[in-house]
C-alpha cells in the first residue's frame, strides 16, 4: 500500500515541472533615454521574473540578459543567483547597458526612429535545478518581445516565448 501510494506522489505531485521565466516589466533607469542616446549608453531596468510550480525549491546559478535590435546585441547583463521556493515566485531587477554606438551601427535605424518605436527582444537565460528525489538540471531561456515608444519615451514588455534546454 505504501509503495503504491509512492508511485502515486512520484508520478503526480513530485513530478519535476518546467520554472516559468518572463520579463515582467522594462523601465528606463535615470535621465539618458534612448531618445537621446547617440554614443553613450543609457540603463534599462528588466524586472525578470520567475515562477516554480515544483514542489521542491529551484535553484538557479547566475545566467545572462541580452538586448536585441534587428538580431544585433546593443546590450548584456548578467543575472543574478538565487533560489524560488517550492511554488512560489522570484522577482529579480537587471539593470541592462544600452549601447548607442552599437545600436547606431544598426540598419535601418533611422526608419524604425521615423515609424515612431523601435522593436526589440530581450533573451534571458537562467541554469537552475530541482531535485526531487533526482536532481534535475535544466537551462531556462525566454525571449521577450520589447517596445520603444519615441513619442512617450516608454518601454512596454509585450510576448515571452520559452525554451528548455536540458
Amino acid at each position: 500500500m505504501a509503495a503504491m501510494l509512492f508511485l502515486i506522489l512520484l508520478f503526480t505531485a513530485f513530478r519535476i515541472k518546467v520554472p516559468h521565466v518572463a520579463v515582467a516589466g522594462v523601465t528606463s533607469a535615470g535621465p539618458q533615454t534612448l531618445n537621446r542616446l547617440r554614443n553613450g549608453t543609457a540603463t534599462v531596468l528588466a524586472d525578470v521574473k520567475v515562477r516554480n510550480p515544483n514542489a521542491a525549491a529551484f535553484r538557479f546559478g547566475g545566467g545572462g540578459a541580452t538586448i536585441y535590435y534587428r538580431e544585433t546585441v546593443v546590450g548584456e547583463a548578467a543575472t543574478p543567483p538565487g533560489r524560488a521556493k517550492a511554488r512560489g515566485t522570484v522577482h529579480m531587477s537587471v539593470a541592462v547597458e544600452i549601447s548607442g554606438e552599437k545600436l547606431s551601427g544598426v540598419s535601418r535605424l533611422t526608419e524604425d526612429v521615423k515609424s515612431g518605436s523601435l522593436m526589440m527582444s530581450c533573451v534571458t537565460r537562467i541554469p537552475g535545478d530541482v531535485k526531487i528525489i533526482t536532481k534535475k538540471h535544466m537551462v531556462v531561456k525566454t525571449i521577450c518581445a520589447v517596445k520603444y515608444d519615441y513619442a512617450t519615451g516608454q518601454l512596454t514588455a509585450g510576448h515571452c516565448s520559452q525554451y528548455v534546454i536540458s
